[in-house]
Parts: structure tokens; sequence; C-alpha cells
């Protein structure tokens, strides 16, 4: 499958419909002006549409952090309802923004990373939070290479459906499944980007796990950041379209001519026959007997990582 490059998606010609803003244009000059700092500059990538209700939480997320060197960029996919008005709000915070209409959130991604000047690479979509110190954390163990490098930590994960949130540990081991470490407390460098491409656009809902299991496969440098590095709320498009989401990633191992197709095949038609239980629990018993069933199941599978909302937002 063809996967763009920046390059080519730098030559793209931007929508007539485009509105820009920020405290500044994209330059060539962003990465040597911050490399006065002595710290890498982090680049955090956050996309969005209609995102009114969610964005300003994610943009006080990212330029609240205890790690002051980071190049911010918000690519709007042509949003209608308030959100530009909350971006022009907090342009003198975000180096750059835009809004066009785009093919979808992993084009959005890619846009971004194109523009991107930084050592180092987070996507953080709307409605998704770091926590204060997540970068600091990653430029602690940061070390410029030019191997094919991908760093990673752990998220606090909010199920809506359930009623609970819970520390979700990073797990390595799991990745030649499913996406066991979330793409919000991702970060990869711009010379991964560089060589490997960029996210490939015919999936639809993984292909960030297409690129990162690609980059285990061919054995890149995987750095665990030992700690908790953002929260996310279930309810985007992949958990919204599960059945989906497990299609692709079956067509992922198959294109990929993945060693674990057949492990990753059984594991998905049992998480599906879960997720499917459930719903119909909630259907012949109503909603919140499904979501007790769903809570119970959530801490026998994570135990001591439970934690209350409170606990979480505090932190």
């Amino acid at each position: 499958m063809e996967i763009s490059s920046i390059p080519e998606y730098l030559k793209k010609k931007s929508c007539p419909e485009r509105i820009e803003g920020g405290s500044r244009k994209i330059n060539s000059n962003r990465k040597d002006e911050n490399h006065q700092h002595n710290q890498p500059l982090v680049t955090i990538i956050t996309v969005v549409f209609n995102g009114e209700e969610y964005i300003e939480s994610t943009i006080k997320s990212v330029i609240n952090q205890t790690h002051e060197n980071i190049e911010y960029l918000v690519i709007d996919g042509g949003s209608n309802d308030g959100t530009l008005e909350i971006l022009k709000k907090y342009s003198a915070h975000i180096d750059y923004w835009l809004s066009e209409p785009d093919n979808g959130i992993y084009d959005a991604m890619n846009k971004g990373i194109a523009l991107s000047s930084g050592d180092i690479i987070g996507l953080l979509n709307a409605g998704d939070t770091y926590l204060p110190n997540a970068l600091s954390l990653l430029v602690e163990q940061f070390v410029p290479s030019d191997d094919l490098s991908i760093y990673y930590g752990d998220i606090y994960l909010g199920y809506t459906d359930a009623n609970i949130t819970i520390k979700s540990p990073a797990s390595i081991d799991r990745l030649k499944y499913s996406m066991t470490i979330c793409h919000q407390a991702i970060f990869i460098t711009k010379h991964t980007y560089l060589n490997q491409g960029l996210y490939n656009l015919n999936y639809k809902y993984a292909s960030d796990y297409a690129y990162v299991f690609s980059l285990l496969l061919i054995g890149a440098e995987f750095h665990y950041l030992d700690g908790v590095v953002a929260y996310y709320q279930t309810g985007g498009v992949s958990d919204n379209k599960i059945f989906n989401l497990k299609l692709e990633y079956i067509k992922i191992h198959r294109n990929l001519k993945s060693p674990f197709f057949y492990r990753a095949l059984i594991l998905y038609i049992q998480e599906l026959f879960s997720y499917y239980f459930y719903k119909i629990v909630g259907y012949f018993f109503g909603k919140q007997k499904g979501a007790e069933f769903r809570k119970q199941r959530l801490i026998n599978k994570y135990q001591t990582h439970i934690l209350q909302n409170q606990e979480v937002k505090s932190k």
C-alpha cells in the first residue's frame, strides 16, 4: 500500500477555504530559535472537528505543561460550530492553526506532522488531555538518535459507559495483537516519520496501529516512559465503530504479513463476543445493569489500577 511522505504533503495545495491563525506562521527558523533552550523541541498536534465542547481543555493541558520548549499545532477539519472562536482566543499560545475540509482524522494528522519542526512529535486529539508533567517526563528520557524511535507511556482511561476510570498500563508485548499503547501517550521522532512516511489513509479506524505495529515488525526502538502521560475518555471514532475497527486490524495483519495473524484473529473474535455480550445485557436488562456488568469486568481485569474520576482530574 502506498504511504504518503512528508515532502508529498508539503507539495499539496491548500484548500481555497483554508483559514489560518496562531502566534506565527510555520517557518524553517522555528527549530533553530528553540534550540537556544538546549532542550529538544517537542511538537504537539491536536486534530479537531466541531469540538467546541472539549477543545479548550485539550489546549490548556498543552500550554500549561511544565516543559516549555513546545511547538503547538492545531489542525481543524472545517468546523462550523464555535471551535474557531476558541482557537482564535488561544492564538497567542498556539504556534499555528489551520481550518479546512480534510479526508479524515489521519489526513489531518499527516498535515500537522508535515508542518512540524520538532525533534519528536505527539498527537493529542481534541477531548484528550496531557498530565502537567507529561512532556517533562518525555524530555528527561529523550535521546536524539538516527534510529527509528518511539516513546510511549501509560494513560488514565475513562469508560463513560461503565462510569469508571482506570490506569491503563502500556503493553509492548501485546502490541503484536492490538493497539495496547494509546496514541495519546505515544511520541515518535521526526526522523522516523521522514524515513517511514506518514499514516496510511487506506485505513479509516486504525492507521495509528498500522504505523506503530509496522515499526515493531521492523525492529524500531521502543522506549517506555515510566509514568502516566495522558487522560483519554473512550467514545471516539474507533470506539463507536468497534466491529469495523477489528476488521481493519485483520487487514493490517494480513497486509503486513504478520506472523501473529491467527492468534490476533482469535483475540478479536473473543473481544467482539465480550463487547456484544454487554450490549445484549443492556438491551434485555437495561443500560444500568449492562454498565454494572462491564464495570465489574474492568475491575477484575485491572484490579489495583481502578481510580475515581475526581482523582484523575486533580493530577
